[in-house]
């Protein structure tokens, strides 16, 4: 970690969310942010995290994901890199909220929120890996 960025890789296993979450949240405590802006963030990391894992990997192989935040005018960047299947959460069809839940499929909440709570979202396949790169405005200083 380096004043406003933190790079760090993890292995494609659960047992790597809480201390993935735990950097996280250091690095954003570093930086003031308010306690919605910091939950709003967090979330976003688990959500993207944990959709990697759980979806992203075809063989029981350990696989490396490189995770990097950065702060910088008003916005927090996000971004993972992985090289499990090609996935582009940008064209998931959001789920249909109108059906009653016992109607609805299972899944896509946690992705459709985490697109809401963005400021930006972009995602590109280069070289074998997936590159999701997600901006979230904040509040600055910690203040508001």
């Amino acid at each position: 970690m380096t004043g406003n960025e933190l790079t760090i890789r993890f292995r494609n296993e659960m047992s790597e969310l809480e201390p993935l979450k735990e950097q996280a949240k250091d690095f954003l405590k570093s930086l003031g942010l308010p306690p919605r802006d910091l939950f709003q963030v967090i979330f976003t990391v688990e959500e993207i995290f944990v959709n990697i894992v759980s979806y992203g990997y075809e063989d029981n192989q350990d696989h490396w994901i490189t995770f990097r935040m950065s702060h910088g005018e008003d916005i927090v960047t996000i971004g993972f890199e992985d090289d499990g299947v090609c996935f582009n959460p940008l064209t998931v069809p959001e789920p249909d909220l109108t059906l009653p839940l016992d109607e609805r499929k299972e899944g896509g909440l946690g992705l459709l929120l985490t697109k809401h709570l963005a400021s930006e979202i972009c995602y590109s396949r280069k070289a074998g890996k997936n590159h999701l790169t997600i901006k979230k405005a904040v509040t600055p200083c910690g203040c508001g």
